[in-house]
């Protein structure tokens, strides 16, 4: 299980990307803060697994994968409903200084 306090803190992703670092484990519901209003209870948790690695202009690529059921709260009846999340995503991490003023990177990836 990663420790919430593993993801509240900052990661390396330069450093994960060199070591092509894969992290997994589940999060409780209580550390999704934004999440809270909408949940019927904050028992439970998500499963997650992040892949850092570079492509072949050496940007960091970060593929994340998150699942699980979120108790929510029906917004008519305010009973509990069960919803299911699946979400797979491939991102690719710049910093300030890898985009242009027209939100364009170095590689010319629009941002």
């Amino acid at each position: 299980m990663l420790p919430d306090a593993l993801i509240a803190s900052v990661l390396d992703a330069s450093a994960a990307a060199d070591k092509n670092q894969q992290l997994s484990g589940a999060l409780s519901l209580v550390s999704f803060t934004r999440l809270q209003d909408m949940l019927q209870s904050t028992d439970g948790e998500v499963s997650l697994k992040l892949n850092f690695q570079r492509d072949e202009t050496n940007r960091i690529l970060l593929d994340c994968e998150i699942s699980g059921t979120l108790p929510l709260q029906c917004q008519r009846c305010l009973g509990g409903v069960s919803q299911s999340v699946d979400v797979k995503s491939s991102l690719i991490l710049v910093d300030k200084h890898g985009v242009d003023k027209h939100g364009v990177d170095k590689h010319g990836v629009d941002k």
